[in-house]
């Protein structure tokens, strides 16, 4: 997996159409949630230098729990029907 850190500086560097990033982050109480990142550079530089971006962070805690719940169930089926 590709860090965030150099993600973003990536995205920052060069037009890519869009940051869409998964990845873990400890609260302030010491929880791990999940979060997805997702934003674009709104504004460059005529240099390419990147000016302002926009973007949004979302929980997907959730989901994250139900694709682990989900690959865990297939995995038990895949044991049971081998045996």
């Amino acid at each position: 997996a590709v860090p965030l850190r150099q993600a973003l500086r990536e995205h920052l560097a060069r037009p890519i159409a869009q940051l869409d990033f998964d990845y873990r982050v400890r609260r302030g109480d010491g929880t791990t949630i999940w979060v997805n990142s997702r934003g674009a550079v709104d504004r460059r530089a005529p240099d390419g230098t990147a000016l302002r971006m926009s973007g949004l962070i979302q929980d997907v805690t959730a989901r994250k729990r139900l694709e682990q719940a989900l690959r865990e169930s297939a995995h038990q089926r895949g044991v049971l029907l081998s045996e």
